[in-house]
């Protein structure tokens, strides 16, 4: 991921606007999902990039609340090869290729800080994704069958409530969870995440 700032205030605001772009490299397992013993993909196999706008701004006399904004858009068109079962609800003997469409992800989030090392999170994320491609060639006793196949688009919307807690100016840790609250042609999720930052 390379980020760029266009903006950034000198005053009590501290506001910031940048912009990023971000290459998603596979190594989860998106197919042959009944060779490996897996219920469920853990990845989407395709390399993509996906190109971001980055905005924050403080409030508050102490500036101990922060609200934030991201909007991020993946650019359609990139290609995975499918083999049987896989995440994009594939059969156990499709063979084929899947090419991914547009995406859309925008979130607006708060962060309060009620001490030095205390933090409260949130986040409200929308997404949005064109459906897929699927494209397969088989040949059997009959000849060459081919098919050409669009999956339904989808949309979501989740809420990510999290605590922070950091030891130092450099060192924290942040604990959530991303929620879904509605959607439309999407799973029901809920995602624990925790993660570990350090700056240098």
């Amino acid at each position: 991921m390379a980020q760029y700032s266009l903006f950034r205030s000198e005053g009590p605001s501290r506001s910031a606007l940048s912009v990023g772009v971000r290459q998603n490299i596979p190594t989860g397992r998106h197919d042959q999902l009944d060779r490996h013993g897996l219920a469920d993909a853990t990845g989407s196999g395709a390399a993509f990039t996906t190109l971001g706008l980055y905005g924050q701004t403080y409030f508050l006399p102490e500036r101990n609340l922060r609200t934030r904004f991201n909007l991020f858009y993946r650019i359609g068109g990139a290609g995975v090869s499918v083999d049987g079962r896989s995440g994009y609800g594939t059969p156990g003997d499709y063979r084929g290729r899947v090419h991914l469409g547009e995406a859309w992800q925008a979130s607006v989030g708060a962060e309060y800080s009620f001490s030095p090392r205390w933090v409260l999170a949130a986040d409200l994320v929308y997404e949005r994704q064109q459906g897929a491609r699927l494209h397969s060639v088989t040949v059997g006793h009959a000849g060459v069958s081919r098919t050409d196949e669009r999956r339904d688009g989808s949309w979501r919307v989740s809420v990510a409530p999290a605590v922070e807690y950091h030891w130092s100016s450099r060192a924290g840790l942040i604990a959530g969870a991303q929620v879904s609250l509605d959607g439309r042609n999407s799973e029901e999720i809920f995602s624990p995440q925790v993660a570990f930052n350090y700056g240098f």
